[in-house]
């Protein structure tokens, strides 16, 4: 008989559509409070994608502890003409974590809703890892 395999303790990995995610944003990115009147869909990009990052690899992590350690590695990554101010960037990982976590649809839009349902009716799904004996 094989050891004992608890897949509680399994570490968690998760996939997703970036292409359908940036597709939400795109759409509802002005309704958003990180959106700044005036600046485009593709200001927020890099900063959408950082904010997929940081879920992917500290979704485990409770996200108020990481800001510290998140902010100086956008700050490191991203160079000046490229970056938008901390707080919105702040703002996009938190509503990034709430739509992974929750699922939920773009704020009062039932149009795009229906469009672009939540993530996890999606590609994305928790997969656990598990070690075969």
């Amino acid at each position: 008989m094989g050891p004992f395999l608890d897949t509680h303790a399994a570490p968690q990995q998760v996939a997703l559509d970036i292409e359908v995610e940036l597709e939400y944003w795109r759409r509802c990115y002005r309704r958003m409070p990180f959106h700044r009147q005036g600046l485009a869909y593709e200001v927020y990009v890099p900063a959408i994608k950082f904010a997929y990052d940081c879920y992917l690899y500290h979704h485990r992590d409770e996200l108020k502890l990481l800001f510290p350690a998140l902010k100086e590695r956008y700050l490191r990554q991203f160079p000046l003409p490229q970056r938008i101010e901390w707080r919105s960037v702040e703002r996009i990982v938190k509503a990034v974590w709430q739509r992974i976590q929750s699922g939920e649809p773009c704020l009062g839009t039932r149009k795009v809703a229906a469009a672009l349902p939540p993530l996890r009716a999606m590609e994305a799904r928790k997969v656990r890892n598990v070690a075969h004996a």
